[in-house]
């Protein structure tokens, strides 16, 4: 199971911020889960994250080799920074639920 079908499973929000979907009031649980939006903005989630990232080093080799202005490569490295660590706490977020989820007693 990769780490979108884990989300998904889980029925977490999304990292954009936006609303979650609520099921409806006569909805089954499993109908908010397999919403396929949730899937497709935690990919772009981590696409932007992958893309600021890939970013921030091609503007620290710019600086490296001369190339580049320093200041846009810290600014680079800080947004690049920041999205990673949003990204590893909603992902030890969703790791906590699982573990919640798993501990419940059916």
């Amino acid at each position: 199971m990769d780490a979108i079908q884990a989300f998904e499973r889980l029925g977490l929000s999304a990292l954009s911020g936006a609303e979650q979907k609520r099921p409806a009031a006569g909805a089954k649980p499993a109908d908010a889960v397999s919403d396929p939006r949730f899937a497709d903005q935690i990919r772009e989630s981590l696409g932007k994250t992958n893309e600021l990232l890939v970013r921030a080093n091609q503007a620290a080799s710019d600086v490296a080799t001369g190339e580049g202005d320093a200041v846009e490569a810290v600014l680079a490295l800080t947004k690049a920074e920041v999205a990673l660590r949003h990204t590893v706490a909603m992902s030890s977020r969703a790791l906590e639920a699982y573990r919640e989820v798993m501990r419940l007693q059916l």
